[in-house]
Order: C-alpha cells, then sequence, then structure tokens
C-alpha cells in the first residue's frame, strides 16, 4: 500500500522569511518521512523570489536567505515554491 510523505507528523518550526512579502514565513519539519524545509515564495528552484509585493524588499529577502543557508545544512532538499524541490546550490544562494 502506497503511503505519501508525511512532512508534519512531528514539531514544526517557523521560521520570519520577510522579503518576498512582509510576512513570509518558511516552515521546518522535525520528524515524519519527508523532513524538507519549506520555503514558500521566499525561494524558488531557479532562485530568489519577487519583491515587488507590499512589504517586500531585496535587504530582506537577502537577509532571509542568509538565515535559510544557515539553517540548512549542504544537501537538504528545500520545497520551494512554484516547482520542484532543490538543494541550496541548486538554487544559486549558496
Amino acid at each position: 500500500m502506497y503511503r505519501p510523505p508525511q512532512p508534519a507528523a512531528g514539531p514544526v518550526t517557523v521560521l520570519r522569511t520577510p522579503g518576498h512579502t512582509g510576512g513570509s514565513v518558511m516552515f521546518r519539519f522535525h520528524g515524519g518521512t519527508d523532513p524538507r524545509p519549506a520555503t514558500g515564495d521566499t525561494l524558488l528552484a531557479g532562485g530568489k523570489g519577487r519583491v515587488d509585493a507590499p512589504g517586500a524588499g531585496p535587504a530582506s529577502l537577502d537577509a532571509s536567505l542568509r538565515l535559510v543557508a544557515t539553517t540548512c545544512p549542504d544537501g537538504t532538499r528545500l520545497r520551494t515554491g512554484h516547482g520542484p524541490t532543490a538543494t541550496l546550490s541548486e538554487t544559486g544562494i549558496r
């Protein structure tokens, strides 16, 4: 029987990652069978998210991406916004 990945089968850490919007967040899942962090639109498989929404800003986005880079070890697969999973190197921020 197929069992889908369980990303939220344990505690979830919410990191404030403004930049794409003023209220952007990232979810880091602990436990489960698929513990990939979810970056939302802060980080896309092809690079940084847009910064033209209300409350957005390039400096905030860059600070948030540094937080993501320090929170995730090399090789961590991220659930990025609007596309496939990617590692930090594949997104171009590391």
